[in-house]
């Protein structure tokens, strides 16, 4: 199968329309043998791509976690949010620790990222 050069509004669309047509989840790498790990494509998927078993694709992976949050995080969405800024620097000491010791107290992820946006939403008012 020969290359086709498409310009870089019509890969981005491409990509955009494969994105949402194949989604994959659930899968997992598979070793090759030789030190290298392969994402299995299922049949279905190959042929509406036009690829054969053992055609190279090109894929993107993304994370479904969210990323580690630490709290610097806390201090840079504070530098873009000014009023949220000056009332936290209002607080006395000991409650801009207690408030940030909250925000990072949860083991999940998650929850620490929906405290935090608790936090900078009071702040801005």
């Amino acid at each position: 199968m020969s290359d086709f050069f498409f310009s870089d509004s019509l890969k981005f669309m491409l990509k955009k329309i494969i994105t949402q047509l194949f989604r994959l989840s659930h899968y997992h790498l598979m070793p090759m043998g030789n030190g290298t790990l392969f994402l299995p494509v299922k049949a279905e998927i190959r042929k509406k791509i036009r690829k054969n078993e053992g055609d190279w694709v090109h894929i993107t992976l993304y994370s479904q976690e969210l990323p580690k949050i630490n709290p610097e995080d806390f201090y840079v969405c504070l530098l873009e949010d000014p009023v949220a800024q000056a009332n936290f620097y209002k607080l006395p000491e000991k409650e801009q620790t207690e408030l940030i010791e909250w925000m990072y107290a949860p083991k999940n992820e998650q929850l620490k990222v929906e405290r935090m946006a608790k936090a900078l939403d009071k702040l801005s008012r």
